[in-house]
């Protein structure tokens, strides 16, 4: 409010200041992490196709292909670390705020159902035990969030392990056969955290997971009991 005070006056002059060059600030960071993580995919698609033919070339020997295909690895390693951080920054954004009614029991059957290669590959057992349960979120973020908790049971699993999934209206818990790893739950919840020495892992699932539950008041909660692994998913705190 205006006031007849100089100094209250000259005050509220300098807040609004701040306040309008925190809002600049903020829409140049936004508009720096979107147009960088759009233009960078653009040269790793081209190097990726190049080292594609390169791949294909009968003129390389056995140690030149081992290169390449370390290079090729590394690349799609980049794209997808810089496509999951600009997803974070949307997420931290608020950018997702539409809210659907979401069929749990059904989005997970459809996650399962396209995990299933990876799955028969790997011999692993799964149980379910899936209520009908509707979330009110946005649909994207329910198939990222779930996406996500079920493909780390996958990837961190044993040859041969199992999986028991539970999901009810209060939560959905995940638990998974693998290594007896030494990893806190406050670390791994952050960024480029690692629950094991999995190559395909980048540590950002996890991250992108909290960050969705933060959103909607979820409460994520890991716990372990020898080499069997548990995410309980709470829908409300």
């Amino acid at each position: 409010d205006d006031s007849k005070i100089t100094e209250f006056e000259e005050l509220n002059q300098v807040i609004m200041a701040m306040i309008d060059q925190g809002k600049k600030d903020f829409q140049n960071l936004k508009e720096f992490n979107e147009n960088i993580s759009h233009e960078i995919q653009t040269p790793l698609a081209v190097i990726r196709n190049k080292v594609v033919l390169l791949l294909e070339s009968k003129n390389l020997d056995e140690k030149e292909r081992e290169r390449m295909q370390a290079v090729y690895q590394e690349i799609n390693k980049l794209s997808k670390i810089g496509k999951s951080l600009t997803l974070i920054s949307r997420i931290e954004n608020q950018e997702f705020k539409r809210l659907d009614s979401v069929d749990l029991a059904v989005s997970i059957e459809n996650i399962l159902s396209n995990m299933e290669e990876i799955i028969d590959f790997k011999h692993i057992d799964i149980s379910r035990d899936l209520n009908p349960t509707t979330l009110n979120c946005d649909h994207i973020l329910a198939d990222i969030l779930f996406t996500n908790l079920i493909k780390n049971a996958v990837q961190h699993n044993k040859d041969g392990g199992s999986i028991k999934i539970q999901l009810n209206s209060e939560k959905f818990e995940i638990t998974n056969s693998g290594e007896n790893t030494e990893l806190t739950t406050e670390n791994l919840f952050s960024r480029f955290q690692k629950g094991s020495s999995t190559k395909e892992s980048l540590g950002l699932g996890l991250a992108i997971s909290q960050k969705i539950c933060d959103i909607y008041g979820f409460r994520l909660v890991y716990d372990r009991k020898d080499e069997m692994h548990t995410f309980s998913l709470f829908f409300k705190r």
